[in-house]
């Protein structure tokens, strides 16, 4: 019964699954390639090393917080997440609008800040917006995993450092990736 199937999958618990296949499968359930999904994951790896309760390491240090604590606060409302400037999640999401979207979204959800669909969900919804809608018609159609980690890095990632080194380990990653999905 093809039904039954479709409930039993539906039941799998992916929290369980590891990190980098948690995102991974959900970046392609929104409809992004594979090589696009793997060059996200690349930016996630280089960007909080796939933690998504990643506190940008300033910041730690400046809070006095780990990310577990720092995340705790954020879930209950005792820090000002949203006006910090501190780069947090997997992606390290640091603009105001990005954070309040999160914010808000596992507000919705009933879930962590840190609750990896959150972020992948948040994540989508920012790259719908027209200012991102050309590297998200980009990350659905591309074949290149290597393209796929540069475009995200310069589109949206935008980090300080943009040298070919800093290109080319996220290039590099999402090889990698690319070998372990595909």
């Amino acid at each position: 019964n093809s039904e039954h199937i479709v409930e039993t999958i539906e039941e799998i618990d992916y929290k369980s699954f590891p990190i980098d296949e948690q995102i991974y499968d959900a970046l392609i359930k929104f409809g992004i390639s594979p090589a696009g999904a793997c060059g996200i994951l690349a930016n996630a790896k280089a960007e909080s090393d796939l933690q998504p309760d990643n506190l940008e390491n300033f910041y730690n240090r400046k809070f006095s917080l780990s990310d577990a604590e720092y995340t705790a606060l954020a879930d209950r409302g005792e820090i000002d997440f949203v006006h910090d400037a501190a780069g947090y999640g997997l992606w390290q999401f640091t603009y105001y609008s990005f954070k309040q979207v999160l914010l808000d979204a596992a507000k919705v959800k009933k879930t962590s800040v840190s609750d990896i669909g959150t972020q992948v969900e948040v994540l989508v919804k920012i790259l719908e917006t027209p200012e991102f809608s050309k590297l998200f018609k980009f990350l659905k159609t591309t074949d290149s995993p290597e393209e796929a980690a540069k475009e995200f890095m310069l589109v949206f990632e935008r980090p300080a450092n943009q040298t070919d080194t800093a290109i080319a380990t996220r290039a590099a990653f999402a090889i990698e990736f690319y070998k372990i999905f595909n």
